[in-house]
This record gives C-alpha cells, sequence and structure tokens, in this order.
C-alpha cells in the first residue's frame, strides 16, 4: 500500500504537528469493539498460552492488568494492527514500510490516584530524539479505546500538548518526568494538560516522545484498551524477538510483512527497502 498524494490535510497535519496527537473517532465499528472486547478477556484469561507463546502477562499495579504481545494472544486483537480506520493514517505519518514492534491489552479498575505517571515511551534512547515537524515519524502508538471514557477521570488517556517538541532535561530509562509528575503527587494537573474523552471505537495515535499518563478513574468502571506499537521495518520489535509460528501461519501476507516475517530468503537490506503491499 502507497502513500496518497494528498497526505494528511489540512488541519489533521496542523494537529499532529502541532499537538503532536491525532483523535480518529470512530475509527471501530460497534462489531469491531465487540470483536476487540471479546479478544482481551480471552488474552486475559490465557495464563497458559502467555507462557509458551512469549505474551507478557503481569499486573502492573493493582488496579490494571497489561497483556503484552496481546495479537498473539488473539485473531481479534492481530485483526487491529492494519484495521482500515487507521491504516491510512499511519502510512501517511510512517511511511509506507510499517512494522508492528508491540501489542498490548489493558484492562484497568478503578481507583482516585492518577492510574500511571507521565512518561514517554521507548527508553532513554529515544527520549533524547526530537524531530524536525517536517519529518516523518519515528515510532508512534495507536491506542484503540474499547469502553467509554468520555468523561474526565475516567482513567483517561492524559497527554500535554506541544509536548513532543519538548526535550525532557533528564533522559532515565525508566522514562517518567519528574516536573509534571510533581504536580500528579500534589492532586493537580500539569499546566496545558488534557485528559482526552473517547467513546467506544475511537482511536488516538501519538508518537514515542509525546509527554503522557493516565488519569485517575474514580468512576469505577473498568476501562479496556488496546495499543499497538509501530515504527519502520528497521526497527527492532519490543514484545517480541520473532511471533510464535502458529500465529503467523494466520497472518495475511501484509501482517507477515507488518510484523517482520520477510521470509527465510531475506537480505538483511530488505528491511529498509521494502513496502507492504
Amino acid at each position: 500500500m502507497g502513500e496518497s498524494p494528498e497526505g494528511i490535510l489540512g488541519s489533521l497535519r496542523e494537529q499532529w504537528n502541532q499537538n503532536g496527537y491525532i483523535h480518529i473517532r470512530k475509527a471501530l465499528s460497534a462489531a469491531d469493539v465487540e470483536r476487540a472486547l471479546a479478544g482481551v478477556d480471552f488474552a486475559v484469561r490465557q495464563q497458559d498460552l502467555v507462557r509458551t507463546a512469549h505474551i507478557s502477562y503481569r499486573n502492573d499495579q493493582e488496579h490494571s492488568v497489561r497483556v503484552r504481545n496481546a495479537a498473539a494472544a488473539s485473531p481479534a486483537l492481530l485483526e487491529l494492527v492494519d484495521h482500515p480506520g487507521v491504516l491510512p493514517t499511519l502510512v501517511e505519518l510512517l511511511g509506507p514500510d510499517l512494522h508492528v514492534l508491540g501489542s498490548e491489552a489493558f484492562v484497568r479498575e478503578g481507583g482516585d490516584a492518577p492510574l500511571e505517571g507521565w512518561h514517554t515511551d521507548g527508553g532513554a534512547s529515544l527520549m533524547g530524539i526530537v524531530l524536525d515537524p517536517a519529518s516523518r515519524a519515528l515510532q508512534l502508538k495507536v491506542q484503540y479505546f474499547l469502553t467509554d471514557v468520555s468523561r474526565p477521570d475516567s482513567g483517561n488517556f492524559t497527554v500535554i500538548p506541544g509536548s513532543h517538541r519538548i526535550r525532557p532535561e533528564r533522559l532515565d530509562d525508566d522514562c517518567y518526568l519528574p516536573e509534571p509528575n510533581d504536580y500528579w503527587r500534589r492532586g493537580e494537573m500539569p499546566p496545558n494538560a488534557v485528559q482526552i474523552l473517547a467513546e467506544p471505537g475511537d482511536a488516538v495515535v501519538f508518537p514515542y516522545n509525546l509527554w503522557h499518563a493516565v488519569a485517575p478513574n474514580s468512576a469505577g468502571r473498568t476501562r479496556r484498551s488496546v495499543i499497538i506499537r509501530y515504527g519502520h521495518l528497521w526497527c527492532r520489535p519490543l514484545d517480541f524477538h520473532r511471533m510464535p509460528a502458529e500465529v503467523v501461519a494466520s497472518m495475511t501476507e501484509r501482517q507477515r510483512l507488518m510484523f517482520g516475517e520477510l521470509g527465510d530468503e531475506a537480505h538483511p537490506t530488505d528491511f529498509y527497502k521494502l513496502v507492504m503491499r
């Protein structure tokens, strides 16, 4: 699949460059949401599968469960990696050599304190890279919201718009950001922070270096979401070395390419040259 000649039009490109994220409303249909919800619940239950398929399952905190490499656990979650509701936007931002670097399913319960502190993604090496506005993206994520977070303090994905243009003064491997987290500890929102109000089926696309966190879930409703991480074919995955063979066998040709499955005859330079079809 090649790039469209028009690119991301007008306000959408401006939103990406200025705010550092794109909110795609109704990216998933109601039927897609139901399949994905079932996929998340299945992935969380499959602890035996988790141990045998290079899938990481753990309680991040008392209020949250995260399944890493979730696309290997459920066909319904594998479908999300090249979903037509977001794929054109990904191709425009990254280019046509999309590589799935990881997939996570989250189940977050209630909590009056923030569910996750302010951080960037990808370790100190990525934390220190700020791209030119004209550049293609380097790595980004898509978060699919499967339950209602259309009101504040529902465990909302929370961002500081424009922070992807700020290089943190301290580059730590854990990527947590002292200044905005000081506000969190005082029970305050950092200046200019925004809670994303999303309905089931919405998706948010954001880069590795956008400052982000998860707001309190004082509403007490269970929040479910799926995050897919993308880079270029030459980027290393975060959740797996290679996907399990039985999962690769179930993929479409495009999905195999997106997971770096180029075949035994591939040349190392192919990871710099091949594009999606």
